[in-house]
């Protein structure tokens, strides 16, 4: 069974589109620095993309489990920036100065933007406020491999699924993750 690694999750590599019943759906491209594994000890080289990589990134071969956990923060950025720096009166806020204002205390930074915010009922707060925590966590023992997880929370009334392909064909396998 082969799993996928992105590797390069940020605002350029997603496209988002709105469908006719008002929900957006978010398509992820850009899978130049994809990597395939079979199995949990292959190792994987990771790209680096300011702004958008987890801390604990270097250029040596890590494992599958740490790369999807390298992901995972990638998208809690991704998350963090569509919802707070790219709309409105947000889009005057400087996205790298706050994140090296607050790196160290990440949590305590989306906290603070989602109180602030009007846009969403407290339990979207909650809900946010969770995957922000299980993505974001500066240690990455913290953070989840699991993206079926952030993104329940993100579309609870709808049913979130990854799909994964057999190379070269359109056979559907089990998620790995």
């Amino acid at each position: 069974m082969l799993g996928v690694i992105h590797g390069d999750i940020k605002p350029e590599n997603v496209l988002i589109f709105s469908e006719n019943n008002g929900h957006y759906v978010a398509k992820v491209m850009d899978f130049g620095y994809s990597t395939l594994f079979a199995t949990d000890s292959d190792p994987i080289t990771m790209p680096y993309s300011e702004l958008w990589t987890a801390p604990e990134q270097h250029h040596r071969g890590i494992l599958p489990i740490q790369a999807r956990k390298m992901d995972a923060y990638s998208f809690g950025m991704l998350c963090l920036w569509l919802l707070f720096y790219n709309k409105g009166a947000n889009r005057d806020r400087n996205f790298e100065k706050d994140l090296e204002d607050s790196q160290k205390e990440l949590s305590n930074h989306t906290s603070e933007l989602l109180r602030a915010t009007a846009d969403l009922e407290n339990r979207e707060k909650d809900n946010m406020q969770k995957v922000f925590r299980s993505t974001l966590a500066q240690d990455p023992a913290e953070r989840t491999a699991n993206f079926n997880e952030p993104l329940q929370l993100l579309s609870p009334h709808r049913s979130v699924q990854l799909l994964y392909l057999k190379r070269g064909t359109n056979e559907r396998l089990e998620p790995c993750i």
